[in-house]
């Protein structure tokens, strides 16, 4: 292999106005190299577009910069799907326009590819607070017991490499795999490392290369969940239990087609069976419970939507 393949680095925006600036300057001050930068913008309204071509309008470092606004809102997924179907590197870092990334992020990443010989690599890195900047915590403190099992993952639902803003993946699992179907709306940090340990393992990094900002702009399951009050919180509850149930479903079917298509891959399917299968029960009554409570107080089918 090449010493110093091609790598890409993805970075998706959508009103992120009061963040994207430094983020855009994280992706540019990468160190590794040969790298292209990707910036995808989806139909922002509130200037972030603005911010990004100001931004890149001066760099005049060694990475090829494409940008690219989406002419109406695709939504996350496609707008991933989007960069990802575009770039060309051997391994993709993947960002977005609220984290910002430290300057050798790629370059780590890229060294625990190659040495490895995995198909995606989790960066640690640190959670702060969009209000004064300060961090709140680390994700894993990485002198303690990090398990990046697939068993822990299939088990729990996740792992340490179940952390969305670190997370970067080879082209080789993106050919094979392509993104999770838009029903699961696009879990990528649930999803990709159980494809990446199906594949050819994946990898924690236990140095933090990028800073995950909390504010009230998150739009996952989990950061819904944490804001809500009263019937709200039950609400996006539901919602939750209902994602995690059908992820369950849905990893058990990639793992039973792909042991078939593997043959050698089926004590693997065989050790993991059991853990997908409690982990199925655990989430499906957690799922009828919220449900439940949302029928008591009058309320209509929730479902996929997440919304009364």
């Amino acid at each position: 292999m090449n010493d110093t393949p091609l790598a890409s680095f993805t970075l998706c925006s959508y009103q992120q106005s009061a963040f994207v600036r430094e983020a855009v300057r994280g992706a540019l001050a990468q160190t590794y190299s040969p790298l292209e930068i990707l910036i995808y913008d989806d139909a922002s309204t509130d200037g972030t577009w603005e911010i990004i071509q100001e931004e890149v309008a001066g760099y005049d470092g060694p990475h090829s910069v494409v940008l690219h606004q989406n002419e109406t809102n695709l939504g996350s997924r496609a707008n991933h799907l989007s960069t990802l179907n575009d770039s060309k590197g051997l391994f993709v870092v993947l960002a977005d326009g609220d984290d910002v990334s430290h300057p050798d992020r790629t370059s780590r990443t890229v060294d625990a590819f190659v040495r490895r010989g995995v198909s995606l690599v989790t960066c640690n890195g640190y959670v702060f607070d969009e209000g004064d900047g300060k961090v709140v915590r680390m994700y894993r403190d990485p002198n303690g017991p990090i398990d990046d099992t697939i068993e822990e993952l299939v088990r729990d639902g996740s792992n340490a490499l179940t952390f969305g803003p670190g997370i970067a993946l080879s082209r080789e699992m993106i050919e094979i795999f392509g993104l999770p179907p838009a029903r699961l709306d696009f879990p990528g940090d649930l999803i990709l490392p159980f494809w990446g340990t199906l594949l050819n393992g994946c990898h924690f990094v236990g140095e933090p290369l990028v800073k995950y900002r909390v504010h009230a702009g998150n739009s996952s399951v989990g950061r819904r969940v944490e804001r809500a009050t009263g019937i709200e919180k039950t609400v996006q509850e539901e919602r939750q239990w209902y994602l995690h149930s059908a992820i369950a479903l849905w990893e058990m079917e990639q793992l039973d087609k792909f042991a078939v298509a593997n043959p050698e891959k089926t004590g693997l399917r065989d050790r993991l069976h059991p853990y997908l299968i409690i982990q199925i029960l655990q989430h499906a009554r957690r799922w009828a419970e919220s449900r439940q409570k949302l029928d008591a107080a009058g309320n209509n089918f929730v479902g996929r939507s997440g919304k009364v």
